[in-house]
C-alpha cells in the first residue's frame, strides 16, 4: 500500500488520481436530510404565530421527523441548509394582511421572511419561501410558524408546494 496509518500523502497540483478499485474515505454525503409536507389545507390564526402542522414525511434519513409535534429534531451537529416553502391564499374573504414565515430553533426564531400578498379585492394565491444556512446542535428542535397581521389566510395543503426540508452540509 501507499503509506501507513497517520501518514499524509501530498498529491501535486495537476496530478490525476485514477482508481481501479474501491475508494473509501473520500467525499461524503449530505446526511442527515429530511422533507416534511402539508397534505391538507391549514387555516392561519390572526395576530399569533401558528405552528405549521406538517402531516407527511416525504423522506427522513435519520428518523428525526416528529409529525406528532410538527418538528424536526436535529440528529447531529453541523451546518444545515433549511427551506420552508408555502403556497398560501386569503381564505374565504381575500383580506389577509402582510405577515411572516418563521423557522424556530426551540423558542428562538432563526429565520424569517415577510409575506406580502397581493392587495385588492382578488388577493388570489401566492407563494413564499425562506432558505438559509444554519449552525445547529444535536437535539435542536426545529418548527415552522406563520404569522399574519389581519384578515384570514390558509396554507394550501399539497406536498409539492407546502413543505419544510433540509440537509447537513459535508464539512
Amino acid at each position: 500500500g501507499l503509506g501507513k496509518s497517520g501518514d499524509t500523502i501530498n498529491i501535486p497540483a495537476g496530478a490525476t488520481i485514477a482508481n481501479a478499485g474501491t475508494a473509501t474515505g473520500f467525499g461524503g454525503d449530505n446526511t442527515p436530510y429530511f422533507k416534511m409536507a402539508l397534505g391538507v389545507n391549514q387555516s392561519i390564526s390572526t395576530l399569533t404565530e401558528t405552528v405549521v402542522q406538517f402531516n407527511q414525511t416525504e423522506f427522513d434519513s435519520d428518523s428525526a421527523v416528529n409529525l406528532g409535534a410538527y418538528k424536526y429534531v436535529v440528529p447531529s451537529a453541523g451546518k444545515y441548509l433549511l427551506s420552508a416553502n408555502f403556497r398560501m391564499s386569503g381564505g374565504g374573504n381575500n383580506t389577509m394582511s402582510a405577515g411572516n414565515i418563521l423557522i424556530y430553533k426551540g423558542a428562538s426564531s432563526i429565520a424569517q421572511v415577510g409575506l406580502t400578498p397581493n392587495t385588492g379585492s382578488a388577493m388570489g394565491i401566492f407563494g413564499a419561501n425562506t432558505t438559509g444556512l444554519h449552525d445547529l446542535a444535536a437535539n435542536d428542535e426545529l418548527t415552522v410558524k406563520i404569522y399574519i397581521g389581519a384578515g384570514s389566510a390558509r396554507i394550501d395543503g399539497n406536498p409539492s408546494y407546502s413543505f419544510f426540508s433540509g440537509f447537513k452540509l459535508i464539512e
